[in-house]
Formats: structure tokens, C-alpha cells, sequence
């Protein structure tokens, strides 16, 4: 019995290195393809029309989207029953963004969040809230895109009309059948139905729906800006149709931390509409190293944050005992 045990947990193992090494090479393959018979010295180039006051404003207006986003996930905690201090998410935001430098894909800082707020929270709304949190963002980003493709579809092709419209359906009806009473039959998911149903019909939804909005925005507009300061003349219409498909694709647990499949992503649909190669991976790598320092940036403020905060247990302690 112990021996079958070990086997399956080896072979769990096993099944974990192959999917990374899957990714990894998906990610070597994609890279490869898009940068073969490129002029790298052009791309850099192109890369050095951002300044370094730019591209440090830049970084710090994408960290307030996880601020903004951290105060979404106090809604969705709330409408859980459930509270935590503004300042303990804005943290666990921040460690999950650094982390995701390091772990494979947004799972493994999503994973980094749940962690850090099951310590005051239940396991199953902890997981709840973090997988609520991320669903809501998406809805809004896809939603977007859905907008603008139909509002302005004399810009866009059928093809990409059915496309947008196709991954609205596929991502976010599956949620909305979660409601359905027939799945709390299933003990497994029960906690989960409930705390999605709680969500939906929480009068929460609304705030964190107009902040995912927010910085759905505040994304797209640093593309949009990071697309003039390079001299790239496209019509605003685009970034909000194509930036979250883009993004939706790179979340895809296909690839390393979406690296190949973004960049192609860019290459293809901004090729559409009259960008060439090099100027779409200009503009995905700008923004891809935005958000790297952002990260790290993140990784600085959590380290300050935390250490505050010992200073305040620590102090508390001293004056409790004298």
C-alpha cells in the first residue's frame, strides 16, 4: 500500500516537471520563431524611444492597478462575511505580484495569496476570494473587449467579432451555471457554489466590478501611452479590443509566465491592423519589462510594509509589558 502510494506521488512529480518542460519549450519554440531573421539592433532601437522618467512613471501607475485591485478583493472578502485590513491585502498583492517573477504563470502568485490570507481566513474562502477576485477582472476585461468589437465593428473583421464574442461565452457562462442549485449536491464544490453565489448577488459586486473596470482601463491606457511615446499611430479602438485577448491568451497555463505566446499574440493581431513585427514586439517587451519592474518595485514596498509592521507588533509588545 505504501509502496502504490509513493508511486503515485512519483508519478504526480514526474507529470509536474513534463508540464513545465512543456511550457518551457512552447515558450522556446514561440521565442525562436518570432525573433528568427529580426533585426535585434532595430528592436533596440525602437525600445530606447521610452525614457527612463517614462518608463518609471510607467511602472509605478501599473502598480496602482494591484492598490485598486487589493481594495476589489475587500469587496469580495466582504461579501464572503468575511473582512481583512486593507493594508494586509495590499501586501499579499504585492508578495503574489513579486512572486509571480518566480513561479510558473498568475496560478503560482494566486497560490502566494491564498497562503498569506488563510492565515486569517478559511481555506475555502480564502481560495474562494482569490479565484472570485480574479474571475472578476477577467469578466470586466473581456467584457471590454466585447464592447468594443460590436460598438465599433466597422473596425474589425467578422472573424475577430466571433472570436471575442466566442471567448465570452467559453470563460464566463461555466461560472454562472455554478450558480444552479443542482451543484450543491456535490459535497466537493458545495463551499464553492455558495461563496460564488454569495458573490453574485452580494450588493459588493457592483464596487468591485467598477474598480475591475478601473483597472482594466488604467492597463490598457499604458499600452496606449507606451504605443505614442514610441510614435505608433493606431486607433485607440484596437488596444481595447486586442489588450485583453492578448492578456486572456498569456494567462493561459500554455506557456512559461505567458513569454511567447504575448509576443505573438501582439505580432498577430496589431499585425492586423498595419504594425509590423518589430514594432509590436517593441511595444509587448516595453510593457513586459514595466511590469517586471513593477514587480520587483513590489517586492521592495512588501519587504517595507512588513517590516513596519513588525516594528508595531514588536513595540506593542514592549509597552504591554512595562
Amino acid at each position: 500500500m505504501i509502496m502504490e502510494f509513493k508511486g503515485v506521488l512519483d508519478y504526480a512529480s514526474n507529470l509536474k516537471y513534463i508540464k513545465s518542460f512543456i511550457k518551457l519549450a512552447v515558450s522556446a519554440i514561440l521565442i525562436v520563431v518570432l525573433f528568427y531573421k529580426i533585426d535585434i539592433k532595430a528592436l533596440e532601437q525602437s525600445m530606447l524611444k521610452v525614457g527612463l522618467w517614462q518608463f518609471i512613471f510607467l511602472s509605478f501607475y501599473y502598480i496602482t492597478t494591484h492598490i485598486i485591485g487589493s481594495i476589489r478583493w475587500r469587496y469580495v472578502i466582504k461579501s464572503l462575511s468575511k473582512d481583512i485590513k486593507a493594508i494586509e491585502l495590499v501586501k499579499a498583492y504585492f508578495l503574489g505580484t513579486f512572486s509571480n517573477l518566480f513561479l510558473p504563470g498568475i496560478v503560482g502568485g494566486d497560490a502566494v495569496k491564498v497562503f498569506v490570507v488563510s492565515k486569517k481566513l478559511p481555506l475555502q474562502n480564502s481560495i474562494s476570494s482569490v479565484f472570485l477576485d480574479r474571475y472578476n477582472g477577467l469578466q470586466v476585461l473581456l467584457l471590454i473587449a466585447l464592447f468594443d468589437v460590436l460598438i465599433f465593428a466597422r473596425f474589425f473583421s467578422l472573424k475577430l467579432i466571433l472570436l471575442v464574442v466566442g471567448v465570452n461565452i467559453v470563460i464566463l457562462l461555466p461560472v454562472y451555471l455554478l450558480k444552479l442549485k443542482v451543484f450543491r449536491r456535490f459535497q466537493k464544490i458545495r463551499g464553492f457554489h455558495d461563496d460564488i453565489w454569495a458573490f453574485l448577488r452580494n450588493k459588493y459586486l457592483l464596487p468591485a466590478s467598477v474598480l475591475s473596470l478601473l483597472i482594466q482601463l488604467i492597463v490598457i491606457s499604458i499600452y496606449i501611452v507606451t504605443a505614442n511615446i514610441l510614435c505608433f499611430h493606431l486607433d485607440y479602438v484596437y488596444f481595447f479590443a486586442f489588450i485583453p485577448i492578448i492578456n486572456f491568451a498569456s494567462s493561459l497555463p500554455i506557456s512559461f509566465n505567458g513569454i511567447g505566446v504575448r509576443e505573438f499574440c501582439f505580432v498577430y493581431f496589431f499585425g492586423l491592423v498595419g504594425l509590423s513585427k518589430i514594432k509590436a514586439l517593441t511595444l509587448s517587451l516595453e510593457v513586459f519589462f514595466i511590469v517586471i519592474f513593477s514587480s520587483l518595485v513590489e517586492g521592495g514596498l512588501y519587504y517595507v510594509l512588513s517590516l513596519k509592521s513588525l516594528e508595531r507588533f514588536n513595540l506593542g509588545k514592549l509597552f504591554s509589558k512595562s
